[in-house]
């Protein structure tokens, strides 16, 4: 019974490296993806390459103003990483007003 235990553990502790492995590979894969798109400006979405920077932050990498299409004088690039900044602290004020509203409704009904 003990040794069963050790075995599962064993295999569970293997099968967490592994997907720890996997899940490596897919962020770097991503960054690739994402670094490439940022650095050919391909703004495929109505939010232009702000979606982009947006991602990467999300997978929490740095994005140098080297990593910006030839295009972006350093000004564009600087207004670009403001405008992301900007959407998510606006996503973030939406997301704590939607919980005081529910707060303050569900307070009334008591």
């Amino acid at each position: 019974m003990i040794e069963d235990r050790e075995r599962e553990k064993e295999n569970l502790i293997s099968l967490k490296r592994e997907l720890k492995k996997e899940q490596t590979l897919l962020k770097s894969t991503l960054v690739s993806i994402y670094m490439k798109i940022l650095k050919q400006g391909l703004d495929i979405r109505e939010e232009g390459l702000r979606w982009v920077i947006k991602c990467l932050w999300q997978l929490e990498e740095p994005i140098p103003l080297s990593a910006f299409p030839a295009f972006c004088d350093e000004e564009s690039s600087q207004f670009l990483l403001s405008m992301a900044q900007y959407d998510i602290e606006l996503a973030d004020y939406h997301s704590r007003l939607a919980i005081t509203i529910y707060q303050y409704t569900t307070n009334l009904k008591i």
